[in-house]
């Protein structure tokens, strides 16, 4: 039935962060910087944390890690970092039912023990099941070392490596625990000075005291690209963030340890991602390279790759765009150690106003009481901005009102689809379908009234379609024949045939004088089941021909009604059984919202959403279907 709306007059431009909510310019000192240099700003930024004790009355470590590891299936359990096991415990572990905590890095490597701030800081302390911590104990971490083997719990299983390996799911955890241990502690204030080195500790070379080093670094750098950053890992550092007020920055940035350490590893996320150059069929995509050791560059469009850059090329123009859509676009560096994450962009392409005549009228009613209501569609095979047209309205057979009726700021009308102006007193069954109700001019006709659809094109008026003739000579005041049919515009609904495919100026000839060379099919006056939207199928039967198709397409219709003071409505199409989740951000691209609709078969769709948590402005959201986005735009007005 209903239309689109773009975002801004440019672009819509949504910025989506890959990972957690990280609190602005927090790594603001580490930019640009790379080696010895960032790994000295991190220190700088993550250091003199929050501490909490190891067991106590109060909170410690206990409690924050019953939150951090929850297993989100059973929030009384904590699943175990090296088994994966969901389990429960008291406060207190005990030797048969109960879960210990890891010190990842192994506290003998810096014999801090468990004293603060290194033996009892969150970022490397996990649960895990009793037998299996004291298998670990203090080994380093590498390829064919031991492991828990059977995974169902009834043997526990080890080798006599002199090394510890973990289970895939967690390899990259482990990893980042590391490389975040390495750079908090530097040696200040009596903390220990840890260092990660490319070995496995032998402690017959390295007797006590215990030396604060921990391997195996090319092996730590391989599962970091195995294991990528996951939700669970994410979730885990906002919530240390939470009480230690420190971050782990390669959970944040996981380029950080490619800039520290090197190894084989992919290159670091290009960012900036920008679209300077829009078209209604192109786009032009622009950012910044921050590597120095890319193959190039990945573009995709809607998750699908599109095409590869050589290095150092930070511009690619992407063709053959549909006007009034919103594409996501995304681009990653690669190299031949991997690829980094993308940087995304949502932009909408800009309408296209070349098919004038293609907007048109396509419902008339002029019905009893209120009941006055007009349809335009778009006859044509591309969107269309609707900005530049009105509706210019007169009164008796006198001159125009100085005063038109404009489509809101920024309304695009896809392939086929229309708008409806009713009147604000109309039956039900036409605000139902409406997309704007008013009491103006526009629609207060009375059978004779003129009303012209124009287009303004600065100082240029073109007339695109009229129904009824201006300042006609022949003027009646009981309306004008349709069709051959005498007072039709007073007492019918009109129905433009679907064979029309653009506006006519000249009513006479839309008219016409009988049923074959008209324009309009007329039905009894308070027929509004054909209102709301418009069929081009010339084959339909002759007494349904506008018999509702199903859509062809996905398809986002303006929410409704907009703007809104508590709830809207978002409608879509959807042509086949999709998935479908809404999201809400502000102007600033933050996630203000976000809803898990479900599956949802074919057809018509509306979906509610209430903005009484929220305050006045402009919201942008997106509908997803499937792999399929459409983007809109809200404003909120209480």
């Amino acid at each position: 039935m209903k239309k689109s709306i773009t975002i801004t007059v440019v672009t819509l431009l949504l910025l989506v962060t890959a990972f957690g909510q990280i609190p602005s310019g927090y790594y603001d000192a580490a930019s640009g910087k790379s080696g010895e240099e960032l790994k000295a700003a991190l220190y700088n930024i993550i250091k003199g944390h929050t501490t909490y004790p190891y067991t106590s009355s109060s909170t410690d470590v206990w409690d924050i890690l019953k939150e951090t590891d929850k297993d989100p299936n059973n929030p009384d359990n904590v699943i175990l970092l090296y088994t994966g096991w969901s389990k429960n415990g008291p406060k207190e572990y005990d030797n048969e039912n109960g879960w210990s905590r890891e010190h990842v890095w192994a506290k003998s490597h810096g014999d801090f023990g468990e004293t603060p701030p290194a033996g009892t800081d969150a970022h490397h302390l996990r649960p895990v099941d009793i037998s299996v911590n004291s298998a670990r104990s203090n080994k380093d971490f590498d390829n064919g070392g031991s492991r828990y083997i059977d995974g169902d719990g009834s043997t526990d299983c080890y080798s006599d490596a002199d090394s510890w390996e973990p289970r895939d799911a967690v390899k990259g955890d482990v990893a980042r625990m590391i490389f975040y241990m390495a750079t908090r502690y530097e040696g200040e204030n009596s903390e220990p000075d840890l260092e990660v080195v490319d070995y496995v500790t032998n402690w017959d070379v390295f007797p006590a005291p215990k030396y604060p080093i921990h391997g195996k670094l090319s092996t730590l750098l391989e599962w970091h690209v195995q294991d990528p950053v996951d939700d669970f890992e994410i979730n885990r550092n906002e919530v240390i963030y939470s009480y230690q007020h420190n971050r782990n920055p390669f959970i944040d940035h996981p380029e950080y340890v490619n800039y520290i350490w090197g190894g084989n590893l992919p290159p670091m996320a290009p960012s900036g991602l920008n679209a300077p150059t829009i078209t209604d069929t192109s786009v032009t995509l622009v950012w910044t390279d921050n590597s120095t050791d890319e193959s190039g560059f990945k573009v995709y469009q809607n998750d699908n790759l599109i095409h590869t850059t050589p290095a150092n090329v930070t511009e690619h123009s992407v063709l053959g765009l549909l006007p009034g859509n919103a594409y996501i676009f995304g681009v990653s560096a690669w190299n031949n150690y991997g690829e980094s994450s993308k940087t995304t962009l949502t932009v909408m392409t800009l309408s296209d106003d070349t098919t004038a005549d293609a907007i048109f009228f396509s419902e008339y009613i002029e019905g009893s009481g209120y009941n006055k209501a007009l349809e335009i569609v778009n006859g044509s095979s591309k969107s269309v901005s609707l900005d530049k047209y009105c509706i210019l309205s007169n009164a008796n057979n006198g001159k125009w009102y100085s005063s038109n009726y404009s489509f809101p700021t920024e309304t695009i009308l896809n392939p086929g689809e229309v708008w409806v102006i009713a009147h604000t007193n109309a039956d039900s069954d036409i605000i139902n379908v409406a997309d704007e109700v008013t009491s103006a001019t526009v629609v207060t006709f009375n059978g004779d009234d003129v009303r012209a659809l124009i287009m303004i094109n600065q100082t240029d008026t073109t007339f695109i379609d009229m129904i009824g003739a201006y300042r006609d000579s022949t003027y009646s005041a009981s309306g004008w024949s349709v069709a051959g049919i005498s007072g039709a515009t007073a007492d019918y609904t009109l129905i433009r045939k679907p064979g029309i495919r653009q506006g006519n100026p000249d009513w006479a000839s839309s008219a016409g004088t009988d049923a074959a060379n008209s324009e309009w099919i007329l039905h009894p006056q308070d027929t509004f089941s054909y209102l709301g939207w418009h069929s081009f199928d010339e084959n339909a039967i002759d007494e349904h021909p506008f018999v509702r198709n199903s859509p062809d397409q996905f398809r986002l219709y303006p929410c409704y009604p907009n703007p809104f003071n508590n709830t809207t409505n978002l409608a879509f199409a959807l042509p086949a059984t999709r998935q479908v989740t809404v999201t809400v951000f502000d102007l600033n691209g933050r996630l203000v919202d976000e809803k898990q609709v479900g599956w949802l078969t074919a057809g018509y769709h509306t979906i509610p959403w209430r903005g009484d948590k929220y305050s006045s402005g402009v919201y942008l959201y997106r509908i997803q279907a499937g792999q399929q986005i459409r983007a809109g735009k809200l404003l909120l007005m209480k």
